[in-house]
């Protein structure tokens, strides 16, 4: 059994969505320009479902990132509260779909595409 983690990251200031956050769900403003919320530490599925819920009340686009068992990781990407891609290294985690659609929502641009896509 390996690392197993689960993260949202949501582009922009921390401020915005601080009122929507769980109890126990913690902010990390490490990276510039971004802000990422883990799970409460009693989260009994790591997180998954309770990260996924916050993703769909964030407005804009955030990542949702879930990496298994050092293995295995599923990116799912949100926009205005809906799924709208998925990117994972296993289908049992979900099959990989509109991947060409991440970096435009996130950057603005289509620079990270084709190494989403070589995943």
């Amino acid at each position: 059994m390996g690392l197993t983690l689960t993260t949202l990251h949501i582009p922009g200031d921390e401020a915005a969505i601080l009122p929507l956050l769980k109890k126990g769900e913690t902010v990390r403003t490490h990276s510039p320009g971004w802000t990422t919320v883990l799970p409460g530490a009693g989260a009994p599925d790591r997180g998954e479902q309770s990260l996924q819920k916050l993703a769909r009340r964030i407005p804009g686009a955030c990542l949702y990132f879930h990496y298994f068992d050092d293995d295995m990781f599923q990116l799912l990407l949100f926009e205005g509260g809906k799924r709208t891609a998925v990117l994972s290294t296993c289908d049992m985690m979900g099959r990989s779909s509109k991947v060409d659609r991440i970096s435009p929502a996130i950057f603005g641009d289509d620079r990270a595409t084709a190494a989403l896509k070589l995943i």
